[in-house]
């Protein structure tokens, strides 16, 4: 039994958390990262009065090629006001770290072996009890 747990939290040590794209939500249309990461985290669209926002994506990703988003859902036809803008954000990096800190868990780990081995003792000493007492009878 302890086996089985022991295998099952040494292999979490390989699992990562997801990252996430940067959004924004801009006259109800979803705009979105076309990767994750936090390096668009902070992009800032701004309108013109005339641009459609389909257009306002396009011109930003042949300014900057390697950040390029998209447009997700929504009418991106629709021309935001002049200075009207909207900024991305909440994108995350994939997470790959060592998430157990290791002398911990060796503290944890030892703390297991131990209160198995003392359970045994204990189980130990209640034998004994017992076989003197059949042994005085």
């Amino acid at each position: 039994m302890a086996t089985q747990w022991l295998d099952s939290y040494m292999t979490q040590a390989g699992d990562c958390i997801p990252g996430t794209a940067a959004f924004a939500d801009w006259l109800g249309v979803n705009i979105e990262a076309v990767e994750d990461g936090t390096a668009w985290n902070g992009i800032t669209l701004v309108g013109d009065g005339t641009s459609t926002i389909q257009e306002i994506v396009d011109a930003w990703n042949a300014a900057n090629p390697t950040l390029p988003i998209q447009v997700d859902e929504g009418d991106a036809s629709q021309i935001p006001t002049d200075k009207d803008e909207v900024t991305l954000a909440g994108g995350a990096d994939l997470k790959c770290d060592d998430f157990f800190n290791t002398k911990e868990d060796a503290e944890v780990l030892k703390g297991l072996f131990i209160g198995r081995r003392a359970h045994q003792q204990h189980a130990d000493l209640h034998n004994i009890k017992q076989l003197k007492m059949f042994d005085i009878l």
